[in-house]
């Protein structure tokens, strides 16, 4: 929506498209990796960090879906939401971007 509202509907469109790839390369393994990396990464941070406190619990509650869809204890989710589900996670985990956000010489 913001390159809608910024009047780039090419961007948008573009964007969309890349993301639904993305989507349809998720398969089982990645929801197995979701689960087993978040649980990691939740228990190593014990807390909220700093920006993340709104969305705390729901990492924690969809760290939980995953490792109950792998189990078969809960599967009762459609597959392209466990995709959404299990890309989110992966970002959480190693939260790769497209744009770095800061330049290579303010790095230094």
């Amino acid at each position: 929506m913001l390159f809608e509202s910024l009047n780039y509907p090419d961007l948008w469109k573009k964007a969309e498209e890349h993301y639904e790839k993305g989507l349809s390369g998720v398969d089982v393994n990645d929801v197995v990796y979701a689960a087993n990396k978040g649980k990691v990464k939740l228990e190593i941070l014990g807390h909220a960090p700093e920006g993340l406190e709104e969305l705390w619990t729901e990492l924690h509650i969809m760290v939980k879906l995953c490792q109950d869809y792998n189990e078969k204890n809960y599967q009762d989710i459609s597959w392209e939401s466990m995709q959404k589900i299990a890309g989110a996670i992966s970002y959480f985990v190693t939260p790769l971007t497209w744009c770095p956000t800061t330049s290579p010489k303010s790095a230094i």
